[in-house]
């Protein structure tokens, strides 16, 4: 079901020039993060779509290691209410919000 996606963000990432990170990158596939740009391209586009049950891994991972805000970016709410549940303290901001049509 997610191989049409995958495929998309496959494409779509050999298309992108990835700089050096400013800021830590955690992978969807180790939870952990990414070493360099190039990392992030050469990610399998399913692995990239499909988090799993690293979700959890990933931040748990940030907010051991400093994390005190999220930035949501996609459709649905799953990752904010995930994190609300695993570190409330943290300051979430959801992009779906901002992603919706405005009704005229």
């Amino acid at each position: 079901m997610l191989q049409p996606a995958a495929e998309r963000l496959s494409y779509a990432f050999a298309q992108v020039t990835f700089h050096p990170f400013t800021i830590p990158v955690l992978s969807n596939v180790t939870a952990a993060p990414h070493p360099a740009p190039q990392a992030v391209q050469d990610t399998p586009g399913a692995a990239g779509v499909c988090p799993g049950a690293l979700g959890r891994r990933r931040m748990r991972y940030a907010v051991t290691h400093g994390c005190d805000a999220l930035l949501g970016v996609g459709p649905g709410r799953a990752l904010s209410g995930m994190m609300k549940r695993i570190a409330p303290q943290v300051e979430i901001l959801a992009l779906d919000a901002f992603l919706r049509p405005v009704a005229r």
